[in-house]
């Protein structure tokens, strides 16, 4: 015991920084700098039984926008927040509705952020 009433460090302490250990590869140092964490699931052993992350649906895509029957992609226009005094009377009455996404930004919408759907 030192005299503060702290245990003092062993010299041979396996718990501290080995830069050679194999959990430490990747390791640049800081609050979430681990480079590497998307390992494979088989080196993962709390996920072993799957083997690719389950295909999520964008939260914020959700909010945003709306499928059509079709699969068509629909959203609302932007710069509608504030100071449609100024704005040309055309330009607020197209963007009061919802509008149909043109087809290759419809692809990557579905297959980035809306892979299950709505």
């Amino acid at each position: 015991m030192q005299p503060c009433g702290r245990p003092a460090l062993a010299t041979q302490d396996s718990s501290r920084y080995n830069p050679a250990s194999p959990d430490m590869i990747g390791w640049k140092g800081g609050y979430g700098s681990y480079i590497g964490h998307a390992q494979a699931a088989d080196e993962q052993p709390h996920i072993r039984g799957s083997k690719m992350p389950k295909m999520k649906t964008k939260s914020g895509a959700k909010k945003r926008f709306s499928l059509t029957a079709s699969g068509k992609v629909k959203f609302k226009p932007a710069n509608k927040r504030h100071g449609m005094s100024k704005r040309p009377t055309d330009m607020r009455q197209q963007s009061r509705r919802m509008e149909v996404m043109a087809d290759q930004d419809t692809k990557k919408v579905r297959r980035f952020f809306l892979p299950n759907g709505l």
